[in-house]
């Protein structure tokens, strides 16, 4: 065991290490307390920081932009470049790259936990057989989707692709903070937001074997131009700081993880007996964190207006270290995007999947019900009475992720579940539809802010539950916390009880359950009916919820034409258009949809992320590895 393989960590620095990362509990917003020191970051790029720096008065936002973005989203041929900023952009870029920054994010808790974690997800994949790799052949390839986009495109960019690249990659990547940060009025912040951070989509997209397929690092420097250029405040220099530094963090155990792939069974068992045993939750989530950008990914949007009362001066949201509940809720954040990438995950040795690791290491049970218990944090987080702010900001970001990871053609949900259903008839029976007595299923979770205990058992347990329970959690979703009582909160409840009604009780004709969409969209009506509904984009969202029920929820049938990439483009020019209303009325609809669009989701019994993970599950306990 050669130790390169492990980063130059012997087994025991590991095991002291992991006993310093449970005495001390470090902050995870915090470069300084994980060990991802900065020290080693050239000089020009902590002037660049500094001047990123400057904000507006000491209680305001800190976030904001000091120039008028020049392009604008579904309408501009191009992004806008000037020399500067891009000599600026290159700068980030080179930084995140560096061997100096990637050496000095390489020797603390968090990279020792990064080669434990590797270590124990690649046992698992060799203790599961050959099973989860042959499904994984039939699963489509993740990555390229900008040539499925560019079809959408083509009309804006005037034809050129080299224009449109750059355009596509700061769409899709912006659409992800305006589907989260709900609260944000403004929806050029976001966007700048994305322009700012692509720099993390750049390092761990380039050269990846999922490349989304805009080109090299030139095509991502355009993207970033306008975000160096407009953006201002003590949460962008921050966000961009911890942005380079999770970006070499995530290169180097990119390439430790590689190492760790070519060693042996017998290796890997002896690495992980001598550190004493595999990794638990707690180190885990604290090493995901920075490995998956979540810290930069959240300090930019927290620190703009809609958001910074939640936070302090460097974007940190506060409450995330005083409530389990909104802790937990936040993490959901890569959670979906770990049962939707559990294939093509396994099939790439990555150790930084949850679903792998916890099937490693206490098999099949450590992710049964991964997805109810999913849907149960959302709520949880909404009903949770503690006191501390922020639960319904929380709770929004998981409820819009839910939605944005499951509609979004780079992830291909549909297509998955589409091609497994279709695979054999074993398949089709355990990737399928639940049978009508198995839809009304609920869990309840433990207090604290994990999933699993040490040994990746669950923290939840599976229960039945009725319509009331169901009706009071979906309602919750599509309404503000001060509505509980009153005219609308009780139609909401009388019409989501009807269509929760019908979704238990329907069958599994295709045709049927699309008719079903109708319920969902009365709902949408119900809960924004204290607002006008007379504006277009209104309207627009209400087919858009019929779409997602008909195409990415339910599926198949004879005549469904929509198309992954029309679908999300439509869907996402619809729910931005809603920045044009005035700003309580366009959070109370973003709200609502994002509401209604996530109850249909998880809460119908017709849950698609449910459908993958069950299935998983289903071929682990039925042995499908003597069938591969």
């Amino acid at each position: 065991m050669g130790a390169p393989m492990t980063g130059n960590f012997r087994a025991d620095q590991i095991a002291a290490l992991r006993h310093h990362l449970k005495m001390k509990q470090p902050d995870v917003w915090s470069i300084e307390a994980c060990g991802l020191s900065d020290n080693n970051i050239n000089d020009r790029f902590l002037k660049l920081l500094k001047r990123l720096a400057s904000s507006q008065g000491k209680n305001g936002p800190h976030t904001i932009f000091v120039k008028e973005p020049v392009y604008v989203p579904y309408e501009s041929a191009k992004v806008p470049e000037t020399t500067p900023s891009g000599e600026l952009c290159r700068l980030v870029i080179d930084t995140a790259l560096s061997d100096e920054l990637r050496s000095a994010v390489s020797s603390g808790s968090l990279a020792a936990m990064a080669v434990l974690a590797a270590a124990t997800a690649l046992i698992g994949k060799h203790r599961s057989g050959k099973w989860i790799d042959t499904i994984g052949t039939v699963i489509p390839e993740k990555g390229n989707e900008a040539k499925l986009l560019w079809q959408e495109y083509q009309q804006q960019c005037r034809g050129k692709l080299d224009n449109a690249l750059p355009v596509i990659i700061r769409n899709t990547f912006a659409s992800v903070f305006i589907w989260q940060f709900i609260r944000i009025a403004d929806e050029r912040i976001l966007d700048l937001c994305s322009s700012l951070l692509i720099v993390l989509i750049a390092v761990d997209n380039v050269g990846a074997h999922d490349d989304v397929g805009v080109g090299e690092y030139v095509t991502y420097i355009k993207v970033m131009n306008e975000g160096i250029t407009c953006l201002r405040g003590s949460a962008v220099a921050a966000g961009l700081r911890d942005a380079v530094v999770a970006g070499a963090f995530m290169k180097w155990r990119e390439m430790v993880t590689a190492g760790i792939k070519i060693m042996a069974v017998k290796e890997l068992e002896h690495l992980i007996l001598s550190c004493g045993g595999p990794v638990t939750p707690e180190e885990y989530l604290k090493m995901r964190w920075w490995d998956g950008f979540m810290v930069p990914y959240f300090r930019v949007p927290m620190g703009a207006d809609g958001y910074h009362h939640l936070a302090d001066k460097a974007g940190t949201f506060m409450s995330a270290g005083k409530c389990g509940k909104i802790k937990r809720v936040l993490d959901n954040t890569f959670r979906y995007n770990d049962i939707i990438d559990f294939f093509s995950d396994s099939k790439q040795g990555d150790g930084v999947n949850e679903l792998l690791v916890a099937l490693s290491v206490a098999g099949p049970i450590g992710m049964a019900g991964y997805a109810e218990a999913l849907a149960m944090i959302t709520d949880d987080a909404l009903a949770c009475d503690c006191g501390e702010a922020g639960h319904a900001e929380a709770a929004e970001s998981a409820i819009g992720i839910c939605v944005w990871y499951a509609i979004n053609p780079r992830y291909q949900l549909r297509r998955q579940l589409d091609v497994l259903c279709a695979a054999d008839e074993k398949s089709a029976q355990i990737f399928g539809f639940k049978l009508q007595e198995d839809r009304n299923v609920s869990c309840r979770i433990a207090d604290g802010d994990l999933l699993h205990t040490d040994e990746w058992l669950p923290l939840w347990a599976l229960c039945r539950t009725d319509i009331r329970e169901l009706v009071q959690r979906a309602v919750r979703r599509v309404l503000p916390g001060d509505i509980t009582e009153g005219p609308v909160y009780e139609r909401c409840c009388e019409v989501a009880a009807v269509t929760l009604k019908s979704c238990m009780t329907a069958g599994n004709d295709i045709k049927s359950l699309w008719a079903l969409a109708d319920q969902w969209c009365c709902f949408f009506d119900e809960a924004i009916s204290s607002h006008d509904q007379l504006h277009p984009v209104v309207n627009t969202l209400r087919n858009i919820i019929s779409g997602i029920w008909k195409h990415h929820i339910i599926g198949g049938g004879e005549g469904n034409n929509e198309t992954d990439a029309k679908l999300f483009i439509d869907a996402d020019k619809a729910f931005r258009s809603t920045c044009t209303l005035e700003p309580n009325r366009g959070v109370a609809v973003r709200r609502a949809f994002l509401g209604v669009l996530s109850g249909a989701m998880e809460l119908s019994g017709f849950n698609p992320y449910s459908r993958i993970v069950d299935g998983i599950v289903c071929l682990c306990n039925t042995g499908y590895n003597k069938h591969a």
